[in-house]
């Protein structure tokens, strides 16, 4: 997504998730709406799983007051916009590899936030889109973030090398090698980020509220399973 674009849907999110917050807050028992946050092995399922699973539960959960809406990369624009940081920010968010010595100098010099401030921004929007519900929220610690807001589920995806580097290979049209490549680094970048960040080992099954193995269940299967859980949370 375009800045523009992703600032606008999060403005019409935000707008009405805080209109229907208003009016059911005065409601004995209100609780926020329930929410997805994924973590994956590059290439498990589809690559464009959390596309469809927002999809899906637009089309099953009649029971939302509005739109589910996916926060996947685009996270970054939200943050910038949430707390008021100019666009170029986003070049030294942690994910955005600048060297060491670059980045020691530029904080020493206030040219950019450190990037624990950095993480504790991205980490404060998860959190208040968390609260906020109707959300698909991709990576970036948010299943560790939000572990204790209420109506929350915690989605792994999994499946073998074999079957990830096909599906990488075919979706980025690269070679064979350079998949095994891509996904080698993307796992070791994600698992670098959860245990530098967060201290956690991003393989923990105690982390996620589910795991799903793409091996043993169909991507259709496994988003029926994922939004027929939602309802099911919905009207507890």
């Amino acid at each position: 997504m375009g800045y523009k674009t992703t600032i606008d849907l999060f403005r019409k999110y935000f707008d009405r998730q805080i209109d229907f917050a208003k009016k059911a807050i005065s409601k004995s028992g209100y609780s926020n709406h329930p929410f997805v946050t994924i973590s994956r092995l590059t290439g498990a399922g589809e690559i464009q799983f959390p596309e469809k699973l927002v999809k899906t539960l637009n089309a099953k959960d009649t029971g939302s007051e509005g739109n589910w809406i996916l926060f996947d990369k685009d996270i970054l624009e939200v943050v910038l916009e949430e707390h008021d940081l100019p666009k170029e920010i986003s070049r030294f968010m942690p994910e955005k590899k600048v060297s060491e010595i670059q980045d020691v100098l530029e904080q020493l010099f206030g040219l950019h936030p450190s990037e624990h401030k950095l993480i504790q921004k991205i980490s404060d929007t998860i959190l208040h889109l968390s609260h906020l519900g109707n959300v698909v929220l991709v990576g970036r610690g948010s299943n560790i973030i939000t572990r204790n807001v209420n109506k929350g589920l915690h989605i792994k995806l999994v499946s073998s090398m074999d079957s990830r580097i096909e599906i990488v290979r075919k979706y980025f049209k690269m070679s064979k090698n350079s998949a095994i490549k891509l996904i080698h680094k993307e796992d070791k970048d994600r698992a670098a980020y959860i245990k530098k960040y967060f201290t956690k080992d991003i393989d923990d099954p105690f982390l996620y509220s589910l795991v799903i193995n793409f091996d043993l269940i169909n991507v259709e299967d496994a988003l029926d399973m994922i939004s027929n859980e939602i309802i099911k949370i919905r009207k507890r």
